[in-house]
C-alpha cells in the first residue's frame, strides 16, 4: 500500500481539528499526472480521519462510495512532542497516485490552516454555498 506519513505542529492540529468540526466538506480539483484534464474529489472530515473519494462516486453512491485514500490523524504525540502524526494511505490505486494523494494532503492541510484560504474557501463551501466559485 502506497501511504505518505507527516506531521502536524500542535498549533496548525488544533486550527484544522476546530475548523473541520464545523466545515467537514470540500471539492477539490486534480490535475491527473501525465494526462490532460482534472478529477474532482470529494472530500469529508470525520473526527480524526478524513476520507477522499471521487466526485461522481460520491454523487453516485452517496456515503457507500469508496474512498481513493483516507488521512489519519494520530494525538498520541500532542502533548509530550507538540504535534500530530498524520498518515495518508492509498485504497483505490487505479484512481489516484502517491504523487497526487500527497499534494491533495498538502493543499488541504494549507487550506485548513491558512485564514484566508480557509474563509475564502472551505467556510464559504460549507456556509454560504450559493457564493462559492473557484
Amino acid at each position: 500500500i502506497d501511504c505518505v506519513v507527516t506531521h502536524l505542529p500542535s498549533a496548525d492540529y488544533d486550527k484544522i481539528k476546530t475548523r473541520t468540526s464545523s466545515c467537514k466538506h470540500f471539492v477539490f480539483p486534480l490535475q491527473k499526472s501525465g494526462a490532460n484534464g482534472f478529477i474532482s474529489l470529494f472530500v469529508q472530515f470525520i473526527d480524526n480521519s478524513c476520507l477522499v473519494s471521487g466526485l461522481e462516486e460520491y454523487k453516485r453512491y452517496g456515503a457507500n462510495s469508496p474512498p481513493y485514500f483516507v488521512i489519519t490523524l494520530f494525538e498520541e504525540l500532542l502533548e509530550s512532542k507538540d504535534m500530530c502524526l498524520v498518515r495518508a494511505d492509498i485504497t483505490n490505486p487505479l484512481n489516484i497516485n502517491k504523487q497526487e494523494m500527497q499534494f491533495v494532503v498538502e493543499r488541504l492541510f494549507q487550506l485548513y490552516s491558512s485564514d484566508s484560504e480557509f474563509e475564502n474557501f472551505a467556510l464559504t463551501f460549507n456556509k454560504k454555498p450559493q457564493q462559492f466559485d473557484w
